[in-house]
């Protein structure tokens, strides 16, 4: 954690401890904690009322918690003793490396909550000698403009206009604070060229049943403030 983003991250960091905030790490495998699962479904409850769409679950993920195989989960305490937030990791390179999957945070939450939980976590992991620690995808980010084709150009609108609903933009900057020391492209594959609505339809409706109704109500909802605005 260097430079100003690094001394930002730290602060964070500080400031959520001197809230009383401590993190611990829950193993269902080892031992299942009603307490905890319940306050893993109540932070998760209080995380959708304050996102403007519902639960994308095709490309956000859930807990997990009915087949934890290999996952690791950290969770933050308040100063009350109250469970404010939490992440599950995800491992990679045969358990070399460990993935920010599900990140969860309440009403309640102190800010840096979420930093301090990564770093303990990238803690944990670097003492048991694991080598990498990811903080996941964030899709769409970096799309090429200039030399995009149709399906490119219509994904970079989705990226630029559509945030209110997938919070594709959000989730890229949420991420690019950490100043990552590398950024690894990922790509996607389809066919035909130029894909049918059917095949459009279905890659939304896997994520949210409600998508294409809270997509038009957020773009309509930004065009009608940008022309009261105008007015």
């Amino acid at each position: 954690m260097s430079g100003k983003k690094g001394a930002k991250m730290r602060m964070n960091i500080n400031h959520a401890t001197k809230a009383g905030v401590t993190v611990s790490e829950y193993r269902p495998l080892e031992k299942r904690d009603p307490e905890i699962e319940h306050a893993f479904d109540r932070v998760t409850d209080e995380w959708l009322e304050q996102k403007k769409s519902s639960l994308l679950s095709f490309t956000m993920g859930t807990a997990g918690l009915e087949n934890p195989m290999d996952k690791r989960y950290f969770y933050a305490r308040d100063k009350d003793n109250q469970i404010v937030a939490f992440i599950v990791f995800v491992p990679f390179l045969g358990k070399d490396g460990y993935m920010a999957d599900v990140t969860r945070h309440g009403n309640g939450a102190p800010g840096g909550v979420m930093e301090t939980i990564i770093y303990e976590a990238f803690q944990v992991f670097k003492n048991e000698g694991i080598h990498y620690g990811s903080l996941g995808v964030a899709p769409l980010a970096g799309l090429d403009d200039e030399k995009a084709e149709p399906v490119e150009k219509l994904l970079h609108f989705v990226y630029d206009h559509l945030n209110e609903c997938y919070g594709f933009k959000d989730l890229y900057r949420a991420k690019e604070k950490y100043s990552p020391t590398e950024w690894i492209p990922a790509y996607y594959i389809y066919l035909p060229k130029f894909p049918t609505p059917d095949m459009f339809y279905a890659v939304v409706k896997i994520q949210n049943n409600n998508v294409i109704r809270e997509a038009v109500q957020s773009f309509l909802h930004r065009k009608g403030g940008r022309d009261k605005n105008q007015s």
